[in-house]
C-alpha cells in the first residue's frame, strides 16, 4: 500500500521540530543519566571529556543545516525522497545513540568495586554475567557504527538539500 501524499514531508517536519528537544535528552542520557543509573566509572569521565563535546558538535551541525534548508532563498519543501531519507537518518540516529547509552560497558576501579568492575545499564538491568557483558559490548558497538554511518547520511542529505534550495533561489532570481 503506498503512502499518502506529504507523508515524508509531514514526518520531516516533524522530526526537524523535535531535533533540539531530542538531542538535550540524547545528551544528558549519555552522561548525566548514567550517573543516576549507577553507571559511572572511568570511560564516563573521558567520555564526559572528550566524547560528549563531539557529540554535541555533530548534532547541533545537523540542527543547524536542518534549520537552514528551510531558511533557503527559496523556502519550499524539501523533495519527498530528501524529507524521507533525513528523517529516517535523524531517528535512526537517535535510536542509535539510545542503544549506546543503554549498552556502553563503564569500568570502575578494582579497589571499589570488586564484585562486578564492569558495568552499563544493560548489565544493571538484566545482572551481571559474561554473557550480558557480551551482549552490552556488542549492543554499544552496533549503536556506535549504526549512528555514525546514518548521521553521515543525514549530514549529506541536509548538505545536498541545503545546496539544491541555493542553487534554485540563485536561479529563479531575474
Amino acid at each position: 500500500m503506498p503512502l499518502p501524499a506529504g507523508t515524508p514531508t509531514r514526518l520531516w517536519r516533524i522530526v526537524r521540530t523535535s531535533m533540539i528537544p531530542m538531542n538535550v535528552a540524547i545528551l544528558v542520557w549519555l552522561l548525566p543519566a548514567r550517573f543516576v543509573l549507577g553507571v559511572d566509572g572511568w570511560n564516563t569521565v573521558i567520555f564526559g571529556v572528550i566524547g560528549l563535546p563531539i557529540a554535541a558538535g555533530a548534532l547541533t551541525a545537523t540542527t543547524l543545516l536542518a534549520r537552514a534548508v528551510d531558511r533557503g532563498p527559496s523556502p519550499a519543501p524539501p523533495a519527498p525522497w530528501v524529507a524521507a531519507v533525513a528523517a529516517t537518518s535523524q531517528i535512526t540516529v537517535w535510536v542509535a545513540l539510545i542503544a549506546f547509552g543503554v549498552g556502553w560497558v563503564d569500568v570502575d576501579d578494582p579497589s571499589t568495586s570488586q564484585t562486578e568492575p564492569e558495568k552499563s545499564v544493560l548489565i544493571n538491568l538484566a545482572g551481571y554475567s559474561d554473557h550480558t557483558l557480551e551482549l552490552s559490548n556488542r549492543v554499544a558497538e552496533l549503536s556506535y557504527v549504526t549512528a555514525l554511518g546514518s548521521w553521515g547520511i543525514l549530514l549529506i542529505t541536509l548538505a545536498f538539500a541545503r545546496r539544491s534550495t541555493r542553487r534554485h533561489g540563485y536561479q529563479s532570481t531575474p
